[in-house]
């Protein structure tokens, strides 16, 4: 009966693992915001405990579009925010699309158009 028992424990952890790592980065993913505005870049994000991440446009240093292999596969990226800092001195933002994270690249490190360049 122990045996038994024991069995049907692991099975049933065995299905709500298997349940949880397909139905988790689904939900966190659907509960990732972000707003990109001439002042900077707001991410949002959590499920049970919820976070806002805003990172001025004049405090970025530099960005990074970042791609593995799985990601190129399906043309997805990951935005990766430099900022002078020391507290969430990169801030990452994942699962954009590859055509959605450089323009976001460029326009956060594009600087003031008031400015003259050469």
């Amino acid at each position: 009966m122990e045996k038994l028992l024991l069995l049907a424990a692991w099975i049933g952890l065995t299905i709500g693992g298997a349940v949880l790592a397909f139905a988790w980065p689904q939900a966190r993913y659907r509960r990732i915001r972000y707003r990109v505005d001439d002042h900077g870049l707001t991410i949002r994000r959590g499920i049970f405990w919820r976070s806002e991440t805003f990172v001025p446009r004049t405090r970025v240093q530099h960005t990074d579009v970042v791609q593995g292999p799985l990601q190129r596969l399906f043309e997805l990226a990951t935005l990766i925010v430099h900022t002078a800092g020391t507290q969430d001195a990169s801030v990452g933002l994942s699962g954009l699309s590859y055509g959605t994270a450089l323009p976001i690249r460029d326009f956060l490190i594009g600087g003031d158009e008031e400015e003259g360049g050469v």
